[in-house]
């Protein structure tokens, strides 16, 4: 098994509601995203991701698709943020989403992995996810690791 890596980067805002500091304030981040994928190397002659676990234009296509298409420039909530869950309302035209939990670097980097592995698990089969780290600032991270 070889493990390859792909990084992602979008803007997005969030508020971490109950937090005791600045970031209980709507504010926004440069995320970026590093997803590691482990497999086999592909050796069958003339195939065109020979060499390869996979291809690299593969995987920007699916991960823009799930995550950056989505969020670039956009805003998450929880929802059960009164105050951006009213704004919101008033606000349709804007990029906003409401999400099941605190839009933290950890439950974000949870949520991607499981939104990604999903895709990877049906459309790049013998290609598994192995972990995805995510910064929310340039010195600040979480990483979703597999069990498996």
């Amino acid at each position: 098994m070889i493990s390859i890596t792909k990084a992602f980067e979008w803007d997005m805002g969030h508020r971490v509601t109950n937090h005791n500091s600045l970031c209980k304030n709507p504010h926004g981040h440069r995320y970026k995203m590093i997803v590691e994928l482990s497999g086999e190397i592909i050796q069958k002659d003339g195939a065109p991701d020979q060499g390869m676990v996979a291809d690299f234009g593969a995987i920007k296509k699916l991960v823009q698709t799930i995550v950056v298409d989505v969020y670039d420039h956009s805003f998450v909530y929880w929802d059960k943020d009164a105050i951006m869950q009213a704004f919101a309302k008033v606000n349709k035209s804007l990029r906003m989403h409401s999400l099941r939990y605190v839009p933290t670097a950890e439950n974000l980097a949870e949520d991607f992995a499981k939104r990604i592995n999903a895709e990877f698990n049906s459309k790049m089969p013998g290609v598994e996810l192995v972990s995805i780290q995510l910064f929310e600032t340039p010195n600040s991270s979480a990483i979703w690791r597999s069990n498996g």
